[in-house]
């Protein structure tokens, strides 16, 4: 026993319309060749309509990234130590950017912690000498 899939509904649908605009021409004194042929040309590229109607039902941007990632993983896998030169670099640069912005939040973004922070002072002694 065969579980219909989308696609097979697809292509009865297809069929459908086209058979019933197949009947409509024969209604209007077509001979069937011609019947046929003018109920295809109505409906345009069927290929094409099932193509369209796939990519509603699976999302392309999907098959798309996951061509990138295969086709990504084979180059770095075929030069490795370009591959390796790479990864090291941007490991680096992450860690050193995540660093310096904690710095930069813990001294100048964040405020300190007292209260009423705004209203201290720092007070030193100074000698002219």
């Amino acid at each position: 026993m065969h579980r219909q899939t989308p696609l097979d509904r697809l292509d009865q649908e297809i069929q459908d319309h086209l058979d019933i605009e197949i009947r409509d021409n024969l209604d209007r004194g077509m001979d069937p060749v011609e019947a046929r042929r003018a109920a295809r040309l109505t409906f345009g590229n069927v290929a094409l309509a099932k193509q369209e109607a796939y990519n509603v039902w699976h999302p392309v941007w999907l098959q798309q990234f996951r061509q990138d990632t295969k086709y990504a993983l084979r180059s770095l896998l075929r030069n490795r130590r370009f591959a390796g030169t790479v990864i090291f670099t941007l490991a680096m640069a992450i860690g050193m950017n995540t660093a310096v912005f904690s710095v930069v939040e813990a001294v100048l973004i964040r405020p300190l912690p007292y209260p009423e922070a705004s209203r201290l002072a720092w007070l030193a002694a100074f000698d002219r000498d």
